[in-house]
Parts: structure tokens; sequence; C-alpha cells
């Protein structure tokens, strides 16, 4: 398994460097918006989890699960909390990290199914050790 073959990485990755240009006023911060990614990052998340659990009747840890249910819902709360919901860009910076991540995969020689429905996912905090960050 390999982190960052995962979309949400990516997602989250683009998240913290918005917060930090944002932050920091960094030229072009107001051309990026996470909303629509944020969106897809929770939403998402509970599909993939609903396909796993229900239907693949694969099986986590209580623990695991409940926190990485946390970790893709925080982008979402904060930008909530932020009052910074809005769509304008959102559609742009979800199509260039989409197309990106695409590229990514076909470079690796995987796709999305791979990743999600052949590869195995981590369920459980020893599955997080095995991982290869790059």
């Amino acid at each position: 398994m390999v982190i960052n073959n995962y979309f949400s990485m990516w997602v989250i990755l683009l998240f913290i460097v918005w917060l930090l240009m944002e932050k920091y006023k960094v030229c072009g911060w107001n051309y990026i918006n996470v909303y629509y990614l944020s969106l897809i990052l929770f939403y998402g998340y509970i599909f993939f989890l609903v396909i796993d659990i229900i239907f693949r009747k694969k099986e986590y840890d209580f623990s695991f699960y409940v926190v990485s249910i946390i970790i893709h819902s925080i982008p979402l709360l904060i930008l909530c909390k932020k009052e910074s919901i809005n769509n304008r860009y959102a559609l742009e910076t979800l199509l260039v990290i989409f197309i990106l991540y695409m590229v990514y995969l076909k470079s690796k020689g995987k796709n999305l199914v791979d990743i999600y429905l052949k590869d195995e996912v981590p369920r459980r905090w020893k599955d997080i050790q095995s991982m290869e960050i790059i």
C-alpha cells in the first residue's frame, strides 16, 4: 500500500497548503477553492465505507474507523467554521487536482478501481505502519 495513491491524501495536503497560503496571504491563495474537494473528501469516504463495510463485508478497527471519519471531515468542518463556503474556482480546482491525480495513477499503472477496490486499503492501525509514504 502506498499512502499517496489515495485521493484523500491529495485533498488533505492541498487543504493544508491552502490554509497556510490563506493565513499568510500568499499570492494566488484566493484562486484555489477547496470546497468541492472537501465535499468529495467527506462524502466520498462515507460512500467508500458503505461499500467496503456493507457490500464487501470488510471489518475495521473501531478506533481506526472513527479517527478516519474525523480526519475526512475536518476540512469541511473548518470551511464551515470559517464561513468560507462558496463555489468560486471550486470546480476548476477540483478538475485540476483530479486530472493531476489521474495522470499520477496512470504513471503508476493504476486506476481508481485498482486503488479502491482491488488493492488492500488500511482498515487497522497496523496497516498504516506497513504503508509506504512514496
